[in-house]
């Protein structure tokens, strides 16, 4: 894009990880504000790109430019102070996530979308065709992990590739048609790039899943800490009582003794070495 970027701006539902992006944006400098005359706080950080220095706003979480709430409301005002959109999407949510993203097309910012928690479509048996997607929105599209930080250098790489979004069948369309509408237009893009099928889970995903729901995970917290301290109880002394000992009997100690005894009893080498 022609535009020097100056300010990006992440965008997305609630609870798709785009705090986590941002993070992995911005470090660990970050500033917490709230938007002028109201209590909704939001973060501010800043990144490189190409050698410049650029402002990123995390923008309170929003299911739609029709603000329901004072943080919509506040999104949607945001949406004026930023160059460039970079819209987290979560993967394993995409239709409820694209109603979102159908209007910020057609505010007709320059954007970038950002396909997020791409790890768990392959844990749900969720496949999405991520080129496909970005041909039907004209919209550079990446597919990242924030928790890893998976596809964030790339999605780095791509910002510049972000273009005023007037002009294509979809913007055109988008502006024709009613916003109830869009829910049609949804439902066809995901018939052409989502396939969801039935897989069984590993026995590993299945631990995962135990380990983070409470009622599971205290337990399991408890058994490893315990099945550690039994490797290094008895695993331990195991080593030190039939391994290291012997060992230190048999080769170690007359080794040393005759060490000793060539070197003599006294002298700083003797005692440097013995």
């Amino acid at each position: 894009m022609n535009q020097q970027i100056k300010r990006i701006l992440l965008m997305g539902n609630p609870n798709v990880g785009k705090s986590v992006v941002f993070s992995r944006l911005t470090g660990v400098h970050v500033t917490i504000s709230n938007y002028p005359g109201t209590t909704v706080e939001y973060l501010k950080g800043h990144m490189l790109l190409n050698g410049e220095k650029i402002e990123v706003i995390d923008v309170p979480g929003t299911y739609s430019l029709s603000p329901t709430c004072k943080a919509e409301e506040v999104a949607t005002e945001m949406i004026q102070d930023g160059d460039l959109i970079v819209n987290v999407v979560d993967a394993t949510n995409l239709e409820r996530n694209l109603f979102l993203t159908l209007q910020l097309i057609e505010l007709g910012h320059p954007m970038v979308i950002a396909l997020n928690m791409w790890d768990d479509t392959k844990h749900k048996g969720i496949e999405i065709n991520a080129g496909k997607l970005a041909e039907i929105l004209k919209v550079p599209i990446v597919t990242t992990c924030g928790l890893t930080g998976e596809g964030i250098k790339e999605l780095v790489k791509r910002i510049p590739e972000a273009k005023t979004i007037h002009k294509t069948p979809l913007f055109n369309l988008l502006k024709l048609r009613p916003a109830h509408d869009k829910w049609q237009e949804i439902g066809k893009i995901i018939a052409e790039v989502q396939t969801i099928h039935h897989r069984h889970h590993t026995f590993l995903e299945i631990l995962q899943d135990l380990s983070i729901k409470p009622a599971t995970g205290l337990p399991l917290a408890i058994a490893i800490l315990f099945f550690s301290f039994l490797v290094v109880r008895f695993i331990g002394e195991g080593l030190i009582g039939y391994v290291f000992e012997p060992l230190f009997e048999i080769l170690y100690l007359p080794l040393l003794m005759k060490l000793s005894a060539l070197l003599g009893s006294g002298g700083i080498i003797h005692d440097i070495l013995v």
